[in-house]
């Protein structure tokens, strides 16, 4: 299972360059980056309000709603859309999904994102990428369109990627570190067809992730974790509990992540059982 800003998409650093500009517009406080690093990878709600709390925004005073509009807005805008977009890739991210689906392997994302921005980012991951690994049904997801969302290539192209899209939204309301929306990706990526009998377990699923939240979470979901170094160093990554730590997905192997996972390849029609999240903020 991969988070996607910090582990699919270099969005973390922009992601707290947009928040600063949120909350130096709305309530005139000026945070300093390494603010944001510690409410990375736990939703947007959290990663704005915060910061915006350490610096002395009363919480009766911060309007959620509107900062969290603004945020998409502007992220979206800025970094996510335009011919510039394809540039938010992480280097071999789409080639080592692309890769676990030929071998077989179910794939998902989840993360604590809004579904407009994992879309986005989804967009600019695989912007210019053919059906190179899938067989084009859109992915699981919560939305009533499967990946959820508007955006072609946002959704319906990540069904030809990945299993399971799980953003941070009904049925799932608790982000990470709780183990809700990894265990829900490894459901949904169990039942797409064709379905697997018995369906995936916990200790089958291995979860890329960069913030310690999502460590966290893989850890209480009963998963194994590698950590990539793109938000904390490789020994923090390891402090938290990773099993395996890396200093970005270029680095990783299917052979690597099979080798988590217990060796995967149940299933079959191109889509097996294995890491269910070698393929989520």
């Amino acid at each position: 299972m991969f988070d996607c800003d910090g582990v699919l998409v270099r969005s973390e650093h922009l992601s707290r360059l947009v928040a600063r500009d949120v909350l130096r517009e709305l309530h005139g406080v000026d945070c300093p980056l390494e603010d944001f690093v510690a409410f990375g990878g736990r939703g947007e709600a959290l990663f704005l309000q915060g910061p915006a709390e350490r610096r002395g925004v009363p919480p009766a005073a911060f309007d959620l709603e509107r900062a969290k509009a603004l945020f998409l807005d502007t992220y979206v805008a800025r970094h996510a859309s335009g011919p510039r977009a394809a540039e938010l890739a992480y280097p071999g991210a789409a080639d080592l999904v692309a890769a676990l689906r030929r071998a077989g392997i179910r794939t998902a994302v989840a993360s604590s994102a809004a579904r407009r921005k994992l879309d986005a980012n989804l967009a600019a991951l695989l912007a210019g990428r053919g059906d190179e690994c899938g067989d084009g049904d859109g992915a699981g997801g919560d939305g009533e369109d499967g990946a959820g969302g508007g955006a072609e290539d946002g959704a319906a192209r990540a069904g030809r990627y990945f299993d399971a899209v799980v953003a941070l939204e009904p049925p799932v309301a608790r982000s990470k570190p709780f183990p809700d929306l990894f265990l829900r990706g490894m459901a949904l990526a169990s039942r797409r067809p064709p379905a697997l009998d018995p369906p995936l377990r916990p200790g089958e699923c291995v979860v890329v992730e960069d913030a310690e939240s999502g460590v966290a979470a893989a850890l209480a979901a009963g998963m194994r974790c590698v950590g990539v170094a793109t938000t904390h160093t490789e020994a923090e990554l390891l402090a938290f509990g990773a099993d395996l730590a890396v200093r970005d997905v270029s680095a990783l192997t299917v052979e690597a992540l099979l080798g988590l996972s217990g060796g995967g390849g149940r299933g079959g029609a191109g889509t097996g059982a294995g890491a269910g999240g070698v393929g989520g903020e």
